[in-house]
């Protein structure tokens, strides 16, 4: 008889899609089980499924530290009151966690569960957020946009250190970091903890000859402001473009001119197949996803790692992390401009990027879940 692992998820694109692969392989060994919401049952198709009793709209979480903890801790408390959920941990031989999903270990441990966690690991510690900002000549991007920035510097950075060991959470001895060991900070490395990322096996390098640019700034923290000046840009530079604006996609649409197509959802690796530039948060999927099909990109984070994530992206000279805003418009367009005219030389840079770090195969990482929890019996 199969042994059962329940996977609990984030319910967001970035913390859904790259495990979804890893997921579906150990379905073969494994009987799994999938918490997830519904929006996000499609990635997993093959394997059972548990619906989180929790409105789609309690996983859209607010930038600002504080409001953030409250909304974890009472999303928390409610799904643990979850007795149906219970009694599947309960009747479970492993669970899997991602970090941002704490109530899955919290169960866990409640029934005295082996547990391994999952996603990434920046946000393990505070201070490494510091390497992707005191680089700057001026912290005018993180304070002009986002009350988040400013709650970390401008008041008190020992209590804002003191929200993020709150929020979140503990990692078990045996992680799987669904991200490539060449985008994460040396202060970040564990020896026990594993490297790697499924999706990049699959990696593209198609000939695109006609300038279309894509623009994303995620699925959770989404600036509406910023995203309207990109589209007054892209409409003067008359480049075709496609512009995903999740819930701002009807005001957005007013603005657009023929040449820019706005949506609430797009399917992003469609677009990135005929993208030749991505404007993106630099969220883990997004990130990947680009690499994966070799598209430069312009790094504008939202939120916590993204920041990190686009230091990294500007390091590998995969794109640029400029240090103003789409606000500054005359600016903001001679960079795209800038970028496009750049094609062959990021062109180069990604050939040399795939030859010095291989892919990893997801046989790997499913090997290294087996062994984790024959380990953790020993």
């Amino acid at each position: 008889m199969k042994k059962k692992i329940v996977f609990f998820t984030l319910p967001a694109f970035g913390h859904t899609k790259e495990p979804a692969e890893l997921i579906r392989e150990l379905n073969k060994t494994y009987d799994i089980l999938v918490v997830a919401t519904e929006k996000f049952i499609c990635f997993y198709e093959g394997v059972d499924f548990y619906i989180y009793k929790i409105p789609e709209i309690d996983f859209c979480f607010d930038k600002n530290p504080l409001k953030l903890t409250s909304q974890l801790l009472k999303l928390k408390k409610r799904i643990l009151e979850d007795i149906d959920l219970k009694k599947i941990v309960q009747n479970a031989d492993y669970v899997a966690y991602d970090t941002y999903a704490p109530w899955g270990k919290d169960l866990a441990l409640f029934w005295n569960k082996e547990c391994i966690s999952y996603g990434i690991t920046y946000t393990q510690n505070f201070l490494v957020f510091l390497p992707a900002h005191i680089h700057r000549v001026s912290l005018q991007y993180w304070f002009a946009s986002f009350k988040f920035g400013k709650e970390i510097f401008l008041k008190d950075f020992k209590k804002a250190s003191q929200i993020f060991k709150n929020i979140l959470p503990s990692y078990t001895k045996r992680h799987i970091a669904l991200i490539p060991e060449f985008l994460q900070p040396k202060l970040m490395k564990n020896k026990n903890f594993f490297y790697g990322s499924s999706l990049l096996n699959k990696h593209s390098l198609s000939n695109k000859n006609e300038t279309y640019i894509y623009v994303s700034l995620g699925s959770i923290y989404i600036n509406e402001d910023c995203l309207k000046n990109i589209i007054l840009i892209l409409n003067d530079l008359g480049f075709n473009a496609c512009v995903s604006a999740g819930t701002f996609a009807q005001s957005l649409k007013k603005i657009a001119q023929n040449n820019v197509v706005v949506t609430n959802f797009s399917n992003q690796e469609e677009e990135l197949q005929k993208a030749t530039l991505f404007i993106t948060h630099a969220g883990t999927n997004s990130v990947i996803e680009s690499i994966k099909y070799k598209v430069p990109m312009i790094c504008l984070p939202q939120a916590v790692d993204q920041f990190v994530f686009a230091k990294k992206v500007e390091d590998l000279s995969l794109g640029v992390y400029p240090t103003f805003l789409p606000s500054n418009l005359d600016t903001f367009k001679k960079l795209i401009l800038s970028e496009v005219s750049k094609r062959e030389v990021y062109k180069k840079n990604y050939i040399a990027l795939y030859q010095k770090y291989p892919p990893t195969p997801v046989s790997r990482i499913v090997e290294y879940v087996k062994n984790s929890f024959l380990e953790e019996r020993k």
